[in-house]
């Protein structure tokens, strides 16, 4: 089948934060910063299914994701040592409704060697090439997260307790036209993460550990990993360990363990990197490996990219190829437009993709 969706999108993912931020100085303790970012895209996507015998087209002309976002965060000081923090973030979404989130109140000691904040704040991740995979496990709105940092080491950890949500929508009651409330209860779970990186002679080390634990005690995942990065002689050296156990009631124990290597080196405004990933799954004979080259080129006001990724995972191999090129007419302000062709040999999905857009941070 052959489907082309064209859409003007703004994804969530432009809007994860931005480089900078306006202070305003609301009083001699007070402070409040406003950061945001807005952007606009174009994209045409077209899809083949292999062995396909027609062809359709779909076309939509709608704005998705979001239009924009405003991020502000609120710092007073309490004493010379101490600041009380807080935050939360609007987004405009789709027929122009109003979102808020990222609410969080904190408290930050030492001159901001202690951070402690609670609220709508991100889990601290997994270290290493396999992780837990936190989107479908808890709503991350009540979350703990303390960091610790110093010029030789920075611990951060984070804890979200189990819960269960529950959803109620309305549906008509069979053969009437009456409704009525359906509730659907859906259970997150508690996670527990650790990390910490520091320095060793020439080497940034990273450790770290996590678990998740379903509300309903039916799954349980434990994730350990270790990075180390070093430059040699003009290369930027990485390599990466880690395990992912997940244990669930009347099922075997399965266990991830994947390994990592890349580079990296830069000669004046050209980038070169590679890196490639092995995933051994014990319930698995297929190991999935995976490759990443890329070079990036910079030139005034222009940054080109070339990027290739090769993914062997038995009979599910998947090869991408992109270009993008990027125009920056201010720090603030850029358009770019890219190119992608994915090849895979599951008959569900080739695709190539098409895209322009703009972007404006603040």
């Amino acid at each position: 089948m052959n489907k082309k969706l064209l859409a003007v999108a703004i994804p969530a993912a432009l809007f994860a934060g931005s480089a900078s931020a306006y202070e305003v100085v609301t009083s001699e303790k007070t402070t409040v910063a406003l950061s945001g970012k807005v952007g606009a895209e174009y994209k045409v996507v077209d899809s083949y299914e292999e062995n396909a015998t027609e062809s359709t087209r779909k076309e939509t002309n709608s704005v998705t994701e979001g239009t924009g976002t405003l991020k502000v965060e609120v710092k007073h000081a309490l004493n010379d040592t101490t600041d009380a923090l807080g935050g939360i973030s609007f987004d405009l979404e789709s027929g122009d409704s109003l979102a808020a989130g990222g609410r969080y109140i904190g408290v930050s000691l030492v001159g901001g060697e202690h951070v402690l904040k609670y609220g709508e704040v991100d889990l601290v991740e997994g270290v290493g090439p396999v992780a837990i995979d936190y989107d479908e496990l808890n709503d991350g709105e009540n979350v703990i997260r303390y960091t610790f940092s110093n010029d030789t080491v920075t611990v951060d950890t984070s804890f979200d307790d189990a819960s269960t949500v529950e959803t109620t929508k309305q549906k008509l009651k069979a053969g009437t036209t009456e409704l009525e409330d359906v509730v659907t209860k859906t259970d997150k779970a508690r996670v527990v993460a650790v990390s910490a990186t520091f320095d060793v002679s020439n080497f940034e080390v990273s450790v770290g550990h996590n678990e998740a634990k379903n509300a309903d005690t039916t799954k349980h995942q434990k994730g350990t990993g270790l990075t180390v990065k070093t430059d040699v002689a003009g290369f930027t050296v990485d390599a990466g360990y880690a395990s992912l156990t997940t244990s669930e009631d009347k099922k075997d124990d399965v266990t991830k363990t994947g390994l990592k290597g890349g580079v990296e080196y830069v000669l004046d405004a050209l980038t070169l990197s590679g890196s490639y990933k092995v995933v051994d799954t014990d319930s698995s004979d297929v190991d999935e490996k995976t490759t990443e080259l890329g070079a990036e080129y910079k030139l005034d006001k222009w940054t080109y990219n070339a990027d290739l990724t090769l993914v062997d995972n038995g009979n599910a191999d998947k090869q991408t190829a992109k270009l993008a090129a990027k125009y920056e007419f201010t720090d603030s302000f850029n358009v770019s437009a890219s190119y992608e062709s994915v090849n895979a040999d599951v008959a569900t999905d080739d695709e190539t993709t098409y895209l322009v857009g703009a972007e404006l941070t603040w």
